[in-house]
């Protein structure tokens, strides 16, 4: 049973390591198996490997993500908690048990100066494999969709949409 702040620290807890994950080993599971891809800054012409970066809600980075790099951020927005149970009930030592029902939403960000169509579909496939039918500790995920965003100043965009639900006892 979570509150709002633990459930935030968990779906974001769950996100990053599976992106990581992603990242370093590809998705081995997926049919077909999709291999790891090396991502190449190559605007200098030093072809400089890096990893895409996450970023969080009003967290704001102390340097500017350079140019010709993708990432992502991710958000979670709380839609609504009903009762779904009775006070002084014996389950739960009489608490009342609410259902938080909610959107994720992993916003990934294409460079540019340096997209490629494999790089954007390795990604969207991390981003999404990870929550179609799966659950962490205690937050339920479920459908999943994929939407191509009109392009931002630098970036092409492409939004990766999951429902998800988990319960709090008051």
């Amino acid at each position: 049973m979570l509150t709002y702040r633990e459930a935030k620290k968990e779906l974001f807890g769950y996100f990053y390591t599976n992106w990581q994950n992603g990242l370093a080993n590809g998705l081995p599971n997926s049919s077909p198996p999709i291999s790891p891809i090396t991502f190449t800054d190559n605007l200098d012409g030093t072809g400089e490997t890096y990893s895409p970066i996450v970023l969080y809600r009003n967290i704001e980075l102390s340097y500017k993500i350079q140019a010709g790099r993708h990432f992502a951020r991710i958000t979670m927005h709380n839609l609504h908690s009903p009762q779904r149970s009775l006070p002084g009930g014996r389950q739960n030592g009489g608490a009342v048990k609410f259902t938080t029902e909610g959107i994720g939403i992993v916003q990934l960000f294409f460079s540019k100066s340096t997209y490629s169509t494999a790089e954007e579909d390795f990604l969207v496939a991390i981003a999404s494999e990870m929550f179609v039918g799966k659950s962490s500790s205690n937050i339920w995920f479920r459908n999943v969709t994929i939407k191509d965003k009109p392009p931002e100043e630098k970036h092409f965009r492409t939004d990766v949409d999951f429902q998800y639900r988990y319960d709090t006892h008051v």
